[in-house]
Formats: structure tokens, C-alpha cells, sequence
């Protein structure tokens, strides 16, 4: 998939209100066990991540008001909703939010001016959301 195509699919998968730059490299490797994302409640089945810049004056305003800036600014804007943004522990710029299915989860590293989505496909094989 060419990687215009690619950003715009997965910017649809974003919370709306959050807006962003463009994609990030893939991480080299991404070592998911040792990662601290690694505690993000997603159950069995295949996963997937991909990175995003975030727009430089959103990432300032979640650094300077974390959680309750980005609750108020996904409250206000309509598009696919997400629960509650919450401080991902130990990193006091990053926070995380996912959908109610369990099914994508956001995280947003406001120091790193990244936003990463994950998918989990179902384990019981039934294709996913990005499928």
C-alpha cells in the first residue's frame, strides 16, 4: 500500500480531535515484551503498531495539561470514540486510551511528538478492524 494511502487509512482510526503529520518509521525491532506499551490491556490473538508525528501544538498542550487536554479535545470532536485517556505508568508525557472492544488502543508520547496505534485482531480468528 503506498504510504499516503496508508496514513490516510489509519488517521481514520484515530480519535477525532487528535491531529497529526504524517507517519513514522517503523520501529527497529519493535520488542513488544520489553516495551513499557506492553502493559496496554489488549487480550490474545495477532497485533500490529503503527507510528505517527503528532502536530507539534497538541503535543504542547498534552504536556502541559495531559489526560484532562486530551479528554476535553476527543469530548468536543466527532469522529470514532475512544475511553478515557489515561497516564500510561512511569512516563509522565504518555498517555493511552482504547476502544471498548479492546479491539485498538492509541498511546501518545507528547515528549516524543508521536502517536502510535495498535490493533489486535480477535483470537478466534475473525479478521479485525484493520483487516
Amino acid at each position: 500500500m503506498h504510504r499516503l494511502a496508508l496514513y490516510r487509512r489509519v488517521h481514520r482510526l484515530l480519535p477525532a480531535g487528535l491531529a497529526t503529520t504524517g507517519l513514522l518509521p517503523p520501529p527497529q525491532p519493535l520488542r513488544w515484551e520489553a516495551s513499557p506499551l506492553s502493559c496496554l490491556p489488549l487480550g490474545g490473538g495477532r497485533r500490529g503498531v503503527l507510528g505517527l508525528r503528532l502536530q507539534p501544538d497538541q503535543a504542547a498542550a498534552i504536556r502541559a495539561q495531559g489526560a484532562d487536554w486530551l479528554n476535553r479535545c476527543v469530548a468536543d470532536a466527532a469522529g470514532p470514540p475512544a475511553g478515557r485517556w489515561q497516564q500510561l505508568p512511569g512516563r509522565p508525557c504518555a498517555f493511552w486510551a482504547c476502544r471498548a472492544d479492546g479491539g485498538l488502543a492509541w498511546l501518545l508520547d507528547a515528549a516524543a511528538v508521536a502517536a502510535w496505534l495498535f490493533w489486535q485482531e480477535p483470537s478466534d480468528g475473525r479478521r479485525g478492524c484493520c483487516g
